[in-house]
């Protein structure tokens, strides 16, 4: 059903993870509309967005669910350091995309409310980033 849904946009790739669910790479600039067009065809709910580090990129996951299908699709996309916020879309990712942040330091063009989340405003630095260097005194414990 995905598929079908998706087989309009040009340039995706599609496979399938461990667990067998779909698995589309897409590309960053059609984010936005490929997350409404899922949303407007069933797919109700997004249920995380996570982000990796893999040095010369970062990959971004977006986890959508359709209640009526029961049907999970992931959606891939790379970036370097910035991405469309999908919180138009999807209210719930609000704080995912401020943790992204928070911790990679992805930048989501047209957040509302694009700050820290998990760690003091005054951090420095993005601690899931391959080359963070984690030389805050906060971090010493048990001295």
């Amino acid at each position: 059903m995905c598929e079908e849904i998706l087989k309009k946009f040009e340039n995706l790739v599609f496979t399938k993870d461990k667990a067998q669910n779909l698995v589309v790479e897409i590309n960053k600039d059609d984010l936005i509309l490929i997350v409404k067009n899922l949303k407007d065809n069933g797919f109700d709910m997004l249920i995380c967005v996570s982000g990796v580090d893999f040095r010369d990129f970062i990959e971004i996951y977006y986890f959508l669910y359709s209640t009526k299908l029961a049907q999970k699709v992931i959606l891939k996309t790379k970036i370097i350091d910035e991405i469309e916020s999908i919180w138009k879309i999807f209210k719930s990712a609000d704080w995912f995309e401020r943790e992204i942040f928070d911790l990679l330091g992805v930048k989501f063009a047209n957040h509302p409310n694009l700050k820290r989340i998990l760690l003091p405003e005054d951090w420095k630095g993005y601690p899931l980033r391959k080359n963070y260097v984690a030389n805050d005194i906060r971090l010493v414990w048990n001295d």
